[in-house]
Formats: structure tokens, sequence, C-alpha cells
């Protein structure tokens, strides 16, 4: 009897790519608002005002005609968010450097929530699964995989729609399939059910 890998729809890869629209959308909307802000300030440079322009009106470019960024092109994403993140984090910088603490420290945390969105857009742009093999059963997630042996698994099912996992911490764990398992993929699972779990 050998592994079996069974595709998944995971909510919270679903989450991750939900809210990087919104996020850039606020990325973009507070770097046009701290560029403007100092637009007519005399301690800031115009070249470094005006990049910001440029930059937070070419996020909602991007944004605006490509309403699935996150799944379409997750390489596009990732690059307009690490740009993202070097802005933040530039910013950051420089406000600290004047002593503006408090901006400086709003922008260093906008730095530190992009960069853990960043990490779960590249963990989302994997394939999500359930991989079932003798040693337990791995499910696919953020911020990792988790894995669960099976002295931790009371009931295991597949149908058509969606596989259940029944956990002996009494947790119930649904996921909806990302395509239609074949009757040899019911049959494997049948297979571990009875020799592991003995049903």
């Amino acid at each position: 009897m050998n592994g079996l890998a069974i595709y998944i729809t995971h909510p919270d890869f679903e989450k991750v790519k939900q809210a990087g629209r919104w996020l850039h959308l606020l990325a973009a909307t507070l770097i046009l608002t701290h560029a403007l802000s100092n637009y007519h300030s005399p301690d800031t440079e115009k070249l470094y005002s005006w990049c910001q322009i440029f930059l937070g009106i070419d996020i909602l470019v991007v944004i605006a005609l490509n309403k699935e960024l996150v799944k379409e092109q997750p390489r596009t994403n990732r690059l307009l968010r690490l740009i993202e993140i070097i802005m933040f984090l530039a910013t950051a910088l420089i406000l600290a450097f004047h002593q503006n603490w408090l901006t400086a420290t709003g922008f260093f945390l906008f730095t530190l929530l992009f960069s853990y969105q960043f990490f779960c857009e590249g963990k989302a742009s994997e394939p999500e699964y359930i991989a079932i093999h003798h040693t337990g059963i791995t499910i696919s997630g953020l911020p990792e995989s988790r894995f669960l042996k099976w002295s931790e698994v009371n009931a295991l099912e597949l149908d058509d729609t969606q596989i259940s996992i029944a956990t002996t911490e009494g947790k119930l764990l649904r996921f909806s399939l990302s395509r239609v398992v074949e009757e040899a993929e019911k049959e494997q699972v049948a297979n571990f059910n009875h020799y592991y779990l003995k049903q």
C-alpha cells in the first residue's frame, strides 16, 4: 500500500489569498498618504516623495487591472509585496533618523505585518494537500504543515466533495477537495482505515 496525496482547498490558504488584494490597497494608501503629507515639508526630498507617489499609483493600477493577482500571478504578487516591505522599512528608517518615533514605529509594524504576509503567500502558492502514509497523515497548512500520527486519528472519511479527519482530541477537520477523487483513491483510503483504524 503506497502513500496517497489528496488535493484540497485549505481555508487558511484561501484567507491569505483573499487578504492579499486588501493589503496591497492598504500599502498603496499608506505610501500615497505619507508621500502627499511630506511633499510640502522642507525636510523632505522631492525625489523621495515623487518616488512614493509613483509607487503608490503603480500598486493601485496593478491591483485594479488584476483582481486575482495572488492566485493568477503569484510571482508578480510576491515581487510587489517585497517592494512594499522595502518601502515601509526605508520609510521607517528615514522617520527614525528624523526622530519621528511614533510614525516610524507604525511603519516598522507594517513592515513586520507585510513580511509575515509575504511568508504566508509563499506557502500559499504551494499545493494544498493531505498526504496519507504509513506513519500518519500530513495536512498542509500555515505557518507550517501539521502531522498526525495514526494514534491521534479516530476516523478518516473521504467522499466526492470533502475529506474529514476526526482526532483523538475531539476535533473534526474538514477540507473541500480541489479535484474529483478516483475510485482507486477511495479504495486506498478504505485500506488505510481498515489497516490503521480497524474500520
